[in-house]
């Protein structure tokens, strides 16, 4: 058994590219399979669970996200000491983010390593999607506000942090449901947080990047990448794994748990400037996944999410 499994893994094929691979339905749905762990698998993991702490973690993840709760609820009582509204997120990120990283140490990562600048002017921030737990580690780096799921609109903790940070919900199955101009207006108003999207729209399990859609990309300010690297040690991704594939949310939780440990990389890249380039949002997506896929040397993939929308034609 190897030390540790990378996800996304370093593909020594993919260096360089410049065009996105072209693949099947099957291809893409195989990013989105659960662990299956056989039995002598599951008690592996289930030994892992207690010889690592795995109670220990789950009762300083309550306490972290206690902590983060009440945080998030005492620290608007001082937005009418700033002079603008980002002002006062920065200053709130920095007040939460003790009780981040411990929320993020609960969930077994040891160390993060962060690279790159985040430019003031970048109004995107985008990133691969593996699970949740990204979301937690780009706010311990710096504030953005976010774009997410309109099935998690209702989660409590979701309510409370959305007092301090802007959240724009989206529901993806409903094609009528345009977000694009909200999505201009933030990224055109600079006294607002750069929004963070996952342009694939959906966790995977680090195979490949899903096709991005277009919708990051609409407005012509920059966009900035931020690339993510879980890497779990002593645990093959066959019998547990940080993407958020299983459908069950107790499981999923569970093998989290049972990952001895965890490193996270994260690598703010380049923006990409769009001033005065003709170029269409689904260009910009194309140019934005090349830039990632490369940084972390896996798949880009040209089919995207919406495909698992899509209704099969009637007969």
């Amino acid at each position: 058994m190897k030390l540790y499994y990378e996800l996304p893994f370093d593909n020594p094929e993919c260096h360089d590219m410049t065009q996105l691979i072209d693949n099947t339905k099957e291809e893409l749905m195989e990013l989105f399979k659960p662990a299956k762990p056989n039995i002598f698998q599951q008690i592996y993991r289930f030994l892992c669970f207690i010889v690592f702490l795995g109670p220990l973690k789950i009762v300083v993840t309550f306490i972290a996200f206690g902590m983060f709760y009440v945080a998030c609820g005492i620290v608007p009582y001082f937005k009418s000491r700033f002079q603008n509204n980002r002002q006062y997120k920065k200053w709130a990120q920095k007040v939460i983010k003790p009780f981040v990283r411990l929320g993020l140490l609960s969930f077994g990562i040891v160390k993060i390593n962060a690279s790159g600048v985040l430019h003031e002017d970048s109004r995107t921030i985008i990133a691969n999607h593996l699970s949740l737990i990204e979301t937690l580690a780009i706010l311990y780096q710096f504030p953005v506000a976010y774009l997410a799921a309109e099935n998690l609109s209702k989660h409590t903790i979701i309510k409370r942090t959305k007092e301090v940070f802007e959240f724009i919900f989206v529901d993806r199955s409903n094609e009528n449901a345009h977000i694009s101009q909200q999505l201009v207006n933030i990224a055109n108003d600079p006294s607002l947080l750069p929004v963070l999207i996952f342009p694939e729209g959906k966790v995977t399990n680090g195979d490949a990047l899903v096709g991005f859609r277009s919708g990051a990309f609409v407005a012509d300010t920059p966009v900035q990448a931020v690339t993510i690297r879980f890497r779990q040690y002593l645990m093959p991704k066959e019998i547990a794994q940080v993407s958020w594939n299983e459908d069950n949310w107790w499981i999923y939780c569970y093998q989290v748990y049972c990952i001895p440990f965890m490193t996270l990389d994260m690598n703010v890249l380049e923006p990409l400037n769009y001033k005065g380039r003709e170029i269409s949002p689904q260009e910009k997506a194309v140019e934005a996944e090349l830039q990632i896929a490369n940084a972390l040397h896996t798949k880009p993939y040209t089919m995207t999410n919406k495909v698992l929308f899509s209704k099969p034609n009637a007969d």
